[in-house]
């Protein structure tokens, strides 16, 4: 009885996904089925995948392990004990397998099954008969992995040296950026990158608008609105490009070491040979602004979204608890009106319970005075003295944070060398990482005081006000007033005024907007940072 095989065909590297390796493989194997007159079954193909590269997975035991990942080989040794097929073939020993735990996974199934299956290759150097087979496959095996081992060296070695040099690693240029070209040994490569036309301007746009105080999710709303594009193309190649921008994208760019004319390489920046997009401080601000550990960005809801920009400013006068926000429908002359206030809530912050005020009301009497404190010479003198300190904070943090990242490193090295035991690896290694985490906190911080120091003018946010999301609203109100104190309507004061006989609808809204301002005045208190 003709036994059914499967056929095993693997190239390691097919960027361009053209399948010509495999299928010139599987025509050489198949021709080797018809000679030794077997069946063909399944055909296995592993297409731009390495025998050789391994990932850290976890096992089924909860283990960390490092393993090589090839679904198609694993899928093959599934049916070869189930008995669906009842044999291999492959071109070559080292196209089946260049890791030893295959190989060793592949005999294990041979030795098992009944009828033992039957594996040749095209080539006659995988075989496994008789214990001399076995050992020759195990020479093999472990030749073709010092080989894989060998160039993996030399291909890191010489992108290391690329990286040093501060040149281009290939592919898609990052965002902001278009490929410069040239003709190198007959086939055309990147050789730098410049500039894009429009898109560099996108990017130095998102870092001085998220240096403002502004959210990843405001920018992106902005620039959908504005129809812009984001200059790939759809997963489908369709040629029209894709406009809808996510903070998740957004984030990607901005933080991109590329746009700061940085080369990464293992964990290690290295100046770029190409024209930097934005101010290397100015990039490394933003990286640590969105890096912090309380920012949780949740895609395009967004959900730490700041849903009034007075949210956590406000306090009641009595029992000095935070005020929150809260929504009640109210019929008005058949109408159903929805109104938002801030109230001093027993049940959410165990306050009084006793002090309510509407949201749109008290925001534009703040919002007018945050407009008028923004051009005030004391503010501004302050704000310019506050630079000078987080200056010189951010620099000694830095430092702090490259010296403790490297007593890091020499710990681990220790460890690595058995020169100190687990128990004291840990400990130091504790003690060294609460350090860290506490100046990346202050460092964080002091980069989200910066934002403080670039308060527009008053005309400048008046212009641009309407336009922006609660979340910037908040960082500005935030960044001139440190809490607002509500207290209680004035005795003897109407709370509604209505309509005097023959009065017009603008007098009537002049005279209310007047009676408004007064009340605000004897109920809210502003304290100002500065």
């Amino acid at each position: 009885m003709k036994p059914t095989v499967g056929i095993l065909v693997r190239i390691s590297d097919d960027r361009e996904d053209e399948r010509k390796g495999v299928k010139r493989q599987e025509q050489d194997c198949r021709e080797l089925a018809d000679r030794l007159g077997w069946l063909v079954g399944e055909v296995y193909t592993e297409n731009d995948t390495s025998a050789f590269k391994r990932r850290k997975i976890t096992l089924p035991n909860g283990k960390k392990a490092m393993r090589v990942i090839r679904p198609e080989f694993r899928r093959m040794l599934e049916d070869l004990e189930a008995g669906r097929i009842q044999g291999l073939i492959a071109y070559d020993l080292d196209r089946a397998m260049r890791d030893p735990r295959d190989l060793e996974d592949l005999n294990d199934v041979v030795e098992m099954t009944r009828p033992r299956p039957v594996i040749r290759s095209v080539t006659g150097s995988l075989q496994l008969d008789t214990d001399a087979d076995l050992t020759n496959a195990r020479v093999l095996v472990a030749m073709a992995n010092k080989s894989s081992r060998d160039t993996a060296r030399r291909v890191a070695r010489a992108a290391r040296e690329r990286a040093e040099r501060g040149k281009w690693h290939g592919g898609t240029p990052a965002f902001g950026f278009v490929a410069v070209k040239e003709l190198l040994n007959g086939r055309e490569r990147v050789v730098t990158l410049r500039p894009h036309p429009d898109h560099a301007a996108w990017v130095r746009e998102a870092m001085e608008r998220l240096l403002a105080g502004e959210s990843l999710y405001g920018i992106c709303t902005d620039w959908n609105r504005q129809g812009r594009r984001t200059g790939w193309k759809r997963r489908d190649h369709r040629s029209e490009e894709v406009t809808t921008w996510y903070p998740r994208t957004l984030k990607r760019i901005v933080t991109a070491p590329a746009v700061a004319a940085y080369r990464e390489y293992d964990g290690q920046l290295y100046p770029a040979v190409w024209e930097p997009i934005v101010d290397r401080d100015d990039w490394q601000r933003v990286c640590t602004l969105l890096a912090a550990p309380e920012r949780k960005l949740r895609g395009f809801n967004n959900g730490n979204a700041r849903k009034y920009a007075l949210s956590g400013l406000v306090f009641c006068a009595e029992c000095r608890h935070v005020m929150v926000s809260m929504t009640a429908t109210r019929v008005i002359r058949g109408e159903r009106v929805r109104r938002v206030s801030f109230v001093c809530n027993q049940l959410a912050t165990g306050g009084c319970g006793s002090m309510r005020i509407e949201t749109e009301h008290l925001e534009r009497y703040i919002f007018a005075q945050v407009f008028i404190r923004a051009d005030s010479p004391a503010l501004r003198a302050a704000m310019s003295a506050q630079a000078d300190d987080i200056d010189e904070a951010e620099q000694a943090l830095h430092k702090s944070i490259v010296d403790g990242e490297r007593r890091l490193e020499r710990v681990e090295d220790e460890y690595d060398a058995e020169e100190i035991t687990k128990v004291e690896y840990r400990r130091r290694r504790a003690k060294i990482m609460q350090q860290l985490e506490a100046h990346r906190a202050l460092l964080a911080k002091a980069t989200r005081s910066r934002v403080h120091t670039r308060l527009p003018s008053g005309a400048e946010l008046r212009a641009v006000w309407p336009d922006k999301d609660n979340t910037w609203k908040r960082t500005i109100v935030a960044s001139v007033i440190e809490r607002i104190e509500v207290s209680r309507h004035p005795a003897g004061v109407a709370s509604n005024l209505t309509a005097r006989r023959d009065e017009g609808p603008e007098v009537f809204s002049q005279r209310r907007d007047l009676h408004r301002a007064q009340v605000l005045r004897q109920r809210v208190e502003v304290q100002w940072w500065v």
